[in-house]
């Protein structure tokens, strides 16, 4: 998952009232190289994915130890996770550089199987 999720909660305008009332959220990221004329032969795919949840399953049960995740490894909920970042370790992602990384992971893939259905 990117850093998508903490960025639609904290300091964003309330949204439009067409939508407030919304029982879902979609979170939408991409990952990979949109180009079909220049391929990097280093990382030759594009992934866009979608996870929509309810309001209140985000709100309820997936904020909370998301942000926990957070605090443990960067001190901080803003930090956006971006799968490019973490899989060269750059940025702020010495939490996911070898020798630490598997404990990491371990952790976060724990938090994602933990999420609601």
């Amino acid at each position: 998952m990117g850093g998508t999720i903490a960025n639609l909660s904290v300091g964003h305008p309330p949204p439009h009232p067409a939508v407030a009332g919304s029982r879902y959220l979609a979170f939408f990221d991409e990952c990979g190289d949109h180009s079909l004329t220049k391929i990097d032969p280093d990382f030759p795919l594009f992934v866009l994915a979608l996870v929509v949840v309810e309001r209140a399953a985000y709100r309820d049960e997936i904020l909370t130890p998301f942000n926990a995740f957070k605090l443990r490894y960067f001190n901080h909920e803003g930090v956006n996770l971006h799968s490019r970042d973490i899989r060269v370790n750059t940025g702020p992602f010495p939490p996911f550089s070898p020798p630490s990384r598997p404990s990491t992971a371990a952790a976060a893939f724990s938090f994602i199987s933990a999420t609601p259905d």
